[in-house]
């Protein structure tokens, strides 16, 4: 009797959690949670992936194969970016999606389902077991950080507009030397000065200060520890008041996508929904058409955008996070 009760407390337990999962993704299918672009995405995907799925089912021969190909890809990249988005739930699908497989199998046993119940069988253990493999720490950080770098160059298309510039993971190398660059997440250039911009998508609270070298962020009872945004972009910053030259003004700007701050931060280190609010600020014309040109080509001039150099530079950061999470 007291293994029943254990074993029923145990399914209570496992369903509340369900229960919960369930809440958050339907939370970031309403916008309500920093993940909500993730999902929508994600859910579109498995649409698609469910209606060719049943598609498949009114066709024989190659054409059958193919949709059911296509329609377990789409289902695949649904789980992968929903994983991305809630690593903390990445094994519990794992183990929902192997226990799903072994029950397609039984299914197919008893003669039910035929081999597509198979094949869907073998792809849900086989994409299970990866699931379980996969270091969602690195490709969470690299898929977001993408993504938050889309979000804050959407904001920023908008202010140069006017016979403005703005440049994206634009690379400068020193020297000679491939190994040595610079990669800047962003430049605008407009009638108020050049703006460089630093992006962060990382999420959770965020407390530092423009004197540390070091900031925290805080993922409930973990901490990170990450290099002072501040002073990473005022090295950016350097860089580039040296190739536009005397008299024309730089702004430093720090945009964190998807994080809240535990304290008052500097006015140039904003979220993404103050960003525009910030740049409003800056009213005054300081730079006329010619100068805004001439800026813009001088950084132009300076930019590496070959891709062997993008791929190098691709490379180096690989290696640094990879380093990083080892350690």
């Amino acid at each position: 009797m007291h293994v029943l009760n254990e074993i029923f407390e145990a399914l209570i337990v496992r369903m509340l959690r369900t229960l919960g999962y369930f809440k958050l993704y339907v939370q970031a299918l309403a916008g309500r949670r920093r993940e909500s672009l993730l999902v929508r995405i994600g859910a579109a995907f498995g649409a698609g992936g469910s209606g060719i799925l049943y598609l498949a089912s009114h066709f024989d021969g190659f054409v059958h194969v193919a949709l059911l190909a296509v329609a377990y890809g789409l289902l695949a990249i649904c789980v992968f970016l929903l994983i991305i988005a809630f690593p903390s739930v990445k094994r519990f699908w794992s183990h929902a999606g192997i226990f799903m497989g072994v029950l397609l199998v039984v299914a197919y046993a008893i003669g039910y389902g035929g081999v597509p119940m198979l094949v869907l069988a073998a792809a849900l253990v086989l994409m299970s077991i990866s699931m379980l493999l996969i270091d969602e720490r690195y490709l969470s950080g690299y898929i977001r950080g993408a993504m938050a770098e889309w979000r804050v160059h959407q904001v920023l298309s908008r202010f140069s507009k006017e016979d403005g510039r703005l440049f994206s993971n634009a690379i400068f190398r020193f020297g000679t030397n491939s190994d040595a660059s610079i990669e800047v997440d962003h430049i605008l250039v407009n009638y108020a000065g050049v703006f460089v911009v630093e992006t962060k998508g990382l999420s959770g609270i965020i407390d530092g200060d423009q004197y540390s070298d070091y900031w925290r962020q805080i993922l409930g009872n973990v901490e990170n520890q990450f290099f002072s945004p501040i002073k990473q972009n005022n090295i950016h910053v350097d860089l580039i008041t040296r190739l536009v030259g005397e008299g024309v003004p730089v702004h430093s700007v720090v945009v964190f996508t998807s994080a809240t701050f535990a304290s008052p931060m500097p006015s140039h280190v904003v979220r993404l929904r103050d960003l525009s609010k910030y740049l409003r600020q800056f009213r005054d014309k300081v730079m006329d058409r010619q100068l805004v040109k001439a800026v813009a080509i001088r950084l132009e001039a300076a930019m590496d955008t070959s891709r062997a150099a993008r791929d190098a530079h691709m490379r180096r950061v690989a290696a640094k996070r990879l380093t990083e999470y080892a350690n």
